[in-house]
């Protein structure tokens, strides 16, 4: 039923233990929330029979932060379980680039371009 703890679509997605608050955690938390939202509706189609409980995925350990359009950080090696901000692995200006592609070909899928789905399917 909705809200009990082992079917909770959203709250309930990863037994409570500490997780990165960047954007790459909170999207794909958001998709495993709408997934067992449209499992618990019925809306499934052919697929997505069952729910699915979020985990430590590949890019949790990931944070591109922009600190402007020429600087920029990108920390990676984020432990699961363990509240560490990783090692700065790109700086400056390269880091800035990065952080733009990732901001330009998120905007790209979200308005339906082909570059953009090309790359987060890759992704997610």
């Amino acid at each position: 039923t909705w809200g009990d703890p082992p079917t909770d679509a959203g709250a309930n997605a990863y037994r409570g233990e500490a997780l990165p608050k960047n954007s790459f955690p909170g999207e794909d938390m958001v998709a495993v929330a709408c997934r067992n939202i449209r499992v618990l509706s019925g809306d499934t189609g052919c697929c997505h029979k069952k729910m699915r409980e979020a985990r430590w995925n590949w890019g949790y350990g990931l944070c591109a932060t922009s600190l402007g359009p020429k600087d920029g950080a990108f920390a990676a090696l984020c432990k699961k379980g363990r509240m560490s901000t990783g090692k700065t692995l790109i700086w400056g200006r390269v880091a800035a680039v990065q952080k733009e592609f990732i901001r330009w070909s998120k905007v790209d899928q979200c308005k339906n371009g082909w570059f953009g789905h090309l790359v987060w399917a890759l992704v997610h």
